[in-house]
């Protein structure tokens, strides 16, 4: 006789967290491919994401969805959690990016001067292209196009060359 107990999670527990396991699943089925490519996932859990979208039928589907949800307890969902979260924008470096790119945004449209200090801390940027965009955010203030235009320059060009938080 042993006097070893094996402690093991509720069975309750166990379907939280094939639950949680097969969501995760279906946000990865829900990207594109580009975007799947920049999460570590298996081959054979690749090619099931993949699948997914083509299937059309509802039952069909939901079978395909518990298959992820299996494939998915096989893996360490740590580091596709963490990726996920910073493709969806979750993260707080994703965050920091948004808020800096906003703060920006708002400081070329009020301020001739900031172009400067936007150039130098990026120096491969297309000064005539923001310029452009910021005079017409300026003449035009009530079409949002222009705003959100200037937002995804400012994106693109940090994305391009991120340049570190400097600390004060």
């Amino acid at each position: 006789m042993s006097d070893e107990i094996e402690i093991t999670e509720s069975k309750s527990a166990q379907k939280r967290e094939a639950h949680r396991l097969r969501a995760i699943g279906v946000r990865l089925a829900a990207l594109n491919p580009e975007q799947l490519d920049q999460i570590p996932v298996a081959d054979e859990l690749r090619r099931v994401l993949s699948e997914h979208a083509r299937i059309t039928s509802h039952i069909a589907r939901r079978r395909h969805t518990q298959l992820i949800g299996r494939l998915m307890r096989r893996v360490d969902v740590a580091e596709i959690e963490v990726a996920l979260a910073a493709l969806e924008g979750k993260s707080a470096n994703a965050r920091y990016t948004h808020h800096s790119l906003e703060q920006w945004r708002s400081r070329l449209i009020d301020d001739d001067g900031a172009l400067t200090e936007f150039v130098s801390a990026y120096p491969h940027t297309d000064v005539q292209k923001v310029r452009l965009l910021v005079r017409r955010v300026r003449s035009r203030p009530e079409e949002t196009a222009y705003t959100r235009a200037l937002f995804r320059l400012l994106r693109d060009i940090v994305d391009d060359h991120p340049v570190p938080p400097t600390v004060i």
